[in-house]
């Protein structure tokens, strides 16, 4: 059974939030030159808290995370055959999936009635 842990509430300002980014990031010892480096972890953590808290919204980003390292956990040998199943589904899934591009506008039902 899963525990909660309660939390609290910190209310902070749209600054105070990049400052404790920054001393949080720093914290890791990279530095704005290690972006392609740090993508991964952020992006890591950021769907392992989701998973943790039952939220299954994801970016397009973490939706290509997830992809990439299913991925390779389905294609890995030592994963157990149950897990490559799961895992390549998706995949699958996600593969499926289409996504609207930034620069296209959402198109509601009545401005595709009207032509």
């Amino acid at each position: 059974m899963p525990t909660t842990t309660p939390t609290t509430s910190l209310e902070i300002s749209w600054e105070e939030k990049w400052v404790i980014h920054h001393v949080m990031v720093d914290h890791l010892g990279f530095g704005p030159s290690d972006i392609e480096e740090i993508t991964p972890y952020v992006c890591t953590l950021a769907i392992v808290e989701k998973i943790e808290r039952d939220r299954i919204d994801f970016t397009r980003v973490e939706l290509d995370h997830i992809r990439s390292t299913c991925r390779a956990y389905a294609e890995s040998d030592s994963t157990p055959n149950h897990d490559v199943e799961i895992a390549q589904a998706l995949v699958d899934r996600i593969d499926s999936m289409e996504f609207r591009k930034p620069e296209e506008p959402v198109r509601s039902q009545e401005s595709v009635h009207r032509g």
